[in-house]
């Protein structure tokens, strides 16, 4: 993404809560400029889901937006497309939530990581960067620990990192609260 762009959306962003906050007399209502991205819709059937990906394009590394609990990878679609200048982008609606299906199990962070190795083995890639939102932080971890050639890099979105038994408080971390990973 282009510095510019960051600059761009956080005085978009900022002016948008100050507007929002702030009656201002004789204001003129924003009307948000909408669009949809250009896109390809793929599927894939793994692990006995069906998975659909959403490929905004690009050459490069492979770059794997996974977003948070309850939505589809079409959430992304304003800032995935961002990033096709350096990658190739995908998204991955993961199993149970619509378009995806719904099989009656797999919904365990380890299965939910097993659906991303099968999406970038599909894409003919052996390495990945993932980002992911919200709940996708565990699965980014299940893969960094379980899968480290795989992972090239990731990134958390105000994400969580692990729901398992491998986290846990130390006694020794006090009001701080740091948590610590062991291995599984």
């Amino acid at each position: 993404m282009k510095p510019n762009h960051y600059r761009r959306a956080a005085a978009a962003t900022l002016f948008a809560g100050m507007a929002a906050c702030t009656p201002l007399p004789d204001a003129q209502p924003m009307v948000e400029e909408s669009h949809v991205s250009s896109h390809e819709l793929r599927v894939i059937h793994a692990n006995g889901a069906r998975l659909q990906l959403v490929d905004w394009g690009g050459e490069g590394p492979l770059l794997l937006f996974l977003p948070g609990f309850g939505n589809s990878a079409h959430v992304l679609d304003d800032l995935a497309p961002e990033f096709t200048d350096q990658y190739h982008v995908v998204g991955l609606t993961p199993r149970g939530f619509p378009p995806s299906s719904a099989p009656d199990s797999g919904y365990t962070i380890t299965q939910l990581a097993n659906d991303v190795l099968a999406v970038v083995d599909s894409l003919h890639t052996q390495r990945v960067i993932v980002v992911g939102h919200s709940i996708s932080g565990a699965v980014i971890t299940e893969l960094g620990v379980h899968h480290p050639g795989r992972l090239a890099a990731g990134i958390y979105l105000d994400a969580a990192f692990d729901f398992g038994p491998a986290c846990h408080r130390t006694p020794k971390c006090g009001h701080d609260r740091t948590l610590e990973m062991r291995p599984r």
